[in-house]
């Protein structure tokens, strides 16, 4: 009985240093698919206020004039597999996608809902060239000192389109 008791008890410190062991070696393994800080900051910033333009741009394809509808609805099929990317990027890197638009979006597009009708175009369409512009800005800085290789990529497809839309969006705002 005592040798058996003996036997469990140097079972379990056998299986307690091994977890031990196990679980110190990964807290201390450095991750592959560790971000640096560019790479965070720029993955949290793209997504948010992708989010934002998101339903900006979705209030714009319901509520604005058949020309803004009409980039409203090619630049959401951008948008929305922008957001995509960002959500494989999120899971591949372990990285926690941010759950809130920034406050200041909130801000924007409270505003755009609550438009009259005969301000809405030029409500959302200045209201995302001031966003492209600073999205511009984020994405040539991911690809100065970004990282990790899916980001980049990411930056370096996003980076056309967000200056098409630009185009687009400007040659909306001196028709209306």
């Amino acid at each position: 009985m005592k040798r058996r008791i003996l036997h469990y008890i140097y079972t379990y410190f056998l299986w307690t240093v091994l977890l031990l062991s196990t679980s110190c070696a990964c807290e201390t393994e450095e991750s592959p698919y560790e971000l640096n800080e560019t790479d965070r900051t720029f993955i949290t910033y793209l997504y948010s206020y992708n989010e934002y333009k998101i339903q900006a741009t979705t209030l714009a394809t319901q509520n604005g004039k058949t020309a803004t509808q009409t980039v409203a609805a090619e630049i959401l099929g951008d948008l929305e597999q922008t957001r995509t990317q960002l959500q494989t990027i999120a899971t591949n890197t372990r990285y926690t996608l941010p759950v809130a638009i920034p406050a200041d979006a909130a801000s924007d597009l409270s505003t755009l809902q609550n438009a009259t009708i005969a301000s809405f175009d030029i409500t959302f369409t200045q209201d995302q060239l001031t966003t492209i512009n600073a999205d511009i800005a984020m994405l040539e800085n991911e690809l100065s000192h970004g990282t990790e290789p899916s980001v980049m990529a990411l930056a370096h497809d996003y980076l056309p389109k967000l200056r098409q839309h630009k185009v687009q969006l400007t040659e909306l705002l001196g028709k209306l």
